[in-house]
């Protein structure tokens, strides 16, 4: 049944949107951040950019920048000011911002007018020399009594190891902890792989020892504003639990590790030992009483009873889960027999896990790869949970390991920003909708977002110096336009009692049975006749109308 151009062009105007904005094709060589046409990327803070360091003195923004915290002012809750504060994923020497890593506070203001986003001030580097520095600071969480937790990344295992000829720690003396109950004496180095929880309003901080010392990645607070899953970037890598004793107060509590049921239905927590020696080195504690262990967990984050967590892989662990099960360990049960075989494991894409809270199920939400539509989704890290107009979505953000399996096809380490509509009973890679490419060179990471939602912050980390600037270093950038996009399909006409026979993914119409049918454009001509097909392929761009025997159904494609 053939429509008139009048008609389509109206079914085409009320075709139902899922997203707030029109995906983009992927991009294997980008010179700055790809997004989708009608946003925009305002740049907040730059590498470079000149800041008030240590002592009142001038300094300059430092490199490889992570976690972006958020803490909002005004009457409007955020939406209007806010103060930022972003991880240095370091760990070298520097009189100005202090040895180790680092961390930015700085505030930003939204634009009434455009609803862009622009740093007032000059912002200023934290001083952690007063808890004895930190160390590589990479993801966090934060938390809804206005403070912001920073991970601190792989802990040097000696003190020369921290110093490393003076270019890294240069204090190797003792920090004596008297805190949270403890009166102990730790080494330099076993002072570094905390997390540390950050008061943007005053500018202090203070180490959480009772959350452990391990490859601090990122965390995930529960509403009961207690419990807090924590992830351990590290191969093996233990899920870890920490339950505060009081609400909004984590400087005391009892830190378990997670074990899963060998059918995978559930799992149980262990509890760990809370005195300092063993919280130094909680891990291998861990592991030794039997705890769960995977493949390298970025950052997690919760919604609807279920904390989400990246698993981002490694290409190749060289016997570290072997070890870990030779030393009491068991090995999360979807990396048995396939990425982990033989003794070594070999998981080139990584994936994103669920926890469901009360079955405490740990399961694959979606396995990284190639899809048939040549979706790439490998090693996803950075990930929050962006709620637009009371919908959420799991914003999944990669950095590549990698080249090989066919992670980086231009060779230009481009990574990717996925959504994910988290009401899919069962996603795959299809499901995913790519949002943002980085420009070459750059991992996305960072996800936050402004209370309303109409916000999300970013960064582009380590881009290629040749990239055009302001891509060619490290930013931290405000995406703002979310709008309903004309990104589904909207039955124009349809024989009665009939249904839907198809779903439009990234690239293709996805047939239910093999179907017969004519796919036109809007003027009519001829696209291209399909003979039981599972999948039509369709190009970017335009109206389009799908004709089968049991109807006709038009759309748009952007």
């Amino acid at each position: 049944m053939r429509l008139s151009i009048g008609i389509l062009a109206l079914s085409a105007t009320i075709a139902s949107a899922a997203l707030p904005f029109a995906p983009i094709d992927s991009s294997w060589s980008a010179l700055t951040l790809k997004h989708p046409t009608g946003m925009r990327a305002s740049v907040l803070l730059r590498t470079g950019d000149t800041i008030d360091g240590l002592g009142g003195v001038k300094t300059l923004v430092r490199k490889n920048l992570d976690y972006i915290g958020f803490r909002g002012l005004g009457p409007s809750a955020g939406n209007d000011s806010a103060i930022l504060g972003v991880n240095s994923e370091l760990r070298d020497s520097s009189t100005a911002h202090g040895d180790g890593g680092g961390f930015t506070l700085f505030k930003v203001v939204r634009n009434p007018n455009d609803g862009t986003w622009a740093r007032v001030g000059s912002g200023k580097a934290l001083n952690f020399r007063s808890i004895g520095g930190t160390w590589v600071n990479c993801g966090g969480f934060d938390t809804p009594w206005g403070t912001m937790v920073s991970g601190e990344e792989y802990p040097p295992l000696s003190n020369a190891e921290a110093y490393a000829s003076g270019k890294q720690i240069r204090d190797t003396s003792d920090v004596i902890v008297k805190t949270m109950g403890f009166d102990d004496t730790l080494r330099r180095f076993e002072a570094l792989g905390w997390m540390t929880e950050i008061d943007p309003i005053t500018g202090t901080a203070r180490k959480l020892y009772k959350m452990g010392r391990f490859s601090h990645e990122g965390g995930a607070l529960l509403p009961d504003r207690r419990t807090v899953i924590l992830t351990d970037d590290a191969t093996p890598a233990v899920l870890f639990k920490f339950v505060a004793s009081k609400v909004d107060d984590f400087t005391d509590g009892q830190l378990y590790a997670y074990k899963q049921t060998e059918d995978k239905s559930g799992g149980s927590w262990i509890m760990l030992p809370m005195q300092l020696d063993s919280l130094v080195n909680i891990r291998d504690v861990a592991i030794r009483r039997g705890a769960t262990v995977g493949i390298r967990h970025e950052w997690a984050v919760y919604h609807g009873g279920k904390v989400y967590i990246n698993e981002t892989g490694i290409d190749n662990d060289k016997g570290a889960l072997a070890n870990a099960v030779k030393s009491g360990a068991t090995v999360e049960g979807h990396l048995k027999g396939g990425v982990w075989a033989n003794d070594t494991a070999k998981d080139y894409y990584g994936r994103t896990l669920v926890l469901d809270t009360l079955t405490n199920a740990l399961t694959v939400l979606v396995e990284g790869g190639v899809s048939a539509s040549g979706k790439h989704f490998s090693n996803p890290d950075g990930m929050h949970v962006q709620v637009v107009d009371g919908k959420a979505w799991l914003v999944i953000m990669e950095d590549l390991n990698g080249a090989s399996q066919g992670r980086d096809p231009g060779g230009n380490n481009n990574c990717e920003a996925w959504w994910l509509d988290l009401t899919m009973p069962r996603p795959t890679l299809d499901s995913l909708q790519r949002m943002l490419v980085g420009a070459n060179g750059a991992e996305l990471t960072g996800g936050n977002q402004t209370p309303d939602g109409r916000t999300m912050f970013v960064t582009v980390q380590h881009p290629s110096a040749s990239n055009t600037a302001p891509w060619d270093k490290d930013v931290v950038v405000a995406l703002t336009g979310f709008t309903p996009a004309t990104t589904g399909i909207s039955r124009s006409v349809q024989a009665a009692g009939s249904a839907r026979p198809f779903v439009l993914d990234q690239a293709n119409l996805v047939f239910q049975v093999p179907t017969t049918g004519t796919l036109r454009r809007l003027d009519g001509s001829v696209r291209q006749r399909f003979t039981d097909a599972h999948k039509v392929n369709v190009p970017a761009g335009g109206a389009w109308l799908v004709e089968t025997a049991t109807g006709s159904w038009s759309f748009v494609k952007p």
